[in-house]
This record gives C-alpha cells, structure tokens and sequence, in this order.
C-alpha cells in the first residue's frame, strides 16, 4: 500500500479498467478521478470459436462433471467474492430437490471452502480448461459483492451462458 501509492501519486498516467476502479482509486488517493484513465479490459477473441465435443467433454470428464448438469463460479477464497453465501445458497438448493437430481456447484478455488455432496472444488486451471468449463456449464454464478469489472460473466455470456450475478 505504501509503495504503490506513492508510485501512483509520482507517475505521469495512470490507468484502471473500470469507471468502478477510477471512483476508488482517486478516493484512496485523494486526487480528482479525471487524473485516472480508463483502459478497459478486452476479451479474447477464442472465446468465439466453438471447442471440440471430444475436447471439452475430455475437461468435464477430468473433472467428474457432465456436460449442462453444473453451475461454474470463476473465483477466488477472497471474502468480497462471497463464496461462503453462495456455498450456503447452493446447500438450501440442494436440500429443496426433493425427487429432482440437482445441478452440481463447480467452484475454481481449492478446497478450503468447498464440502458437501455435489460441491466441487476444482482448484487453478488452465485457459483452456477455463473456456471448457464454462462452454459446458448450466450456468455460471458471480456472486461477488465489491468489484470493479469482472471478466467471467462477460466470457460467459459470449459463449452463450446464462449469468447470475449479484448486483453491484
């Protein structure tokens, strides 16, 4: 905190990838939000381009997850991400079925959050794997409650997704 902001407040730009992220970082600061650019963040134009059925049910079944029988959460253990409300949402859900066969909760962290029938603890992946499991996702869930831009939920819908998020 003590080096970036004296290099922040020293350097001739600077730049942040949302409207969010410049409101925030002139309050810290304590200088105008016109001093901050914006450089907003860009999508990866493979998102696109459709994966192989052999390829992607190769990742889900790596996985022990079945191609529209899961909600995806792209995360981090970070509290603001708010995990622990979805887990605990997801475990209500659960318990409701009743006779239904419920969809499974992948979640990318490790498993210092993740216990539970139909919980998945999915850990670091690679972009490959990312585009994989989102393309055969029910849906994907960004439950976070402080952000300034979150890539996931845009990804997501580009690849034809639903989405739910919270609203922030």
């Amino acid at each position: 905190r003590v080096l970036f902001r004296s290099f922040a407040l020293s350097a001739s730009r600077i730049l942040t990838v949302s409207e969010f992220s410049r409101g925030e970082l002139a309050a810290w600061l304590g200088i105008d939000r016109g001093r901050i650019g914006l450089a907003w963040n860009a999508l990866d134009p493979e998102l696109r381009e459709p994966i192989a059925d052999i390829a992607l049910d190769g990742v889900l079944r790596a996985r022990r997850l079945k191609r529209g029988r899961y909600v995806l959460s792209l995360s981090n253990p970070k509290p603001h991400k708010n995990l622990r409300t979805l887990i605990d949402g997801y475990r209500s859900y659960r318990a409701g079925a009743g006779s239904r066969e419920p969809l499974d909760l992948a979640l990318t962290v490790g498993t210092e959050l993740t216990s539970g029938p139909g919980v998945y603890a999915l850990g670091g992946l690679d972009p490959t794997e990312v585009r994989a499991l989102v393309r055969g996702a029910a849906a994907m869930v960004f439950p976070s409650i402080y952000e300034g831009f979150g890539p996931p939920p845009v990804e997501a819908i580009v690849q034809g997704v639903p989405v739910a998020c919270s609203e922030i």
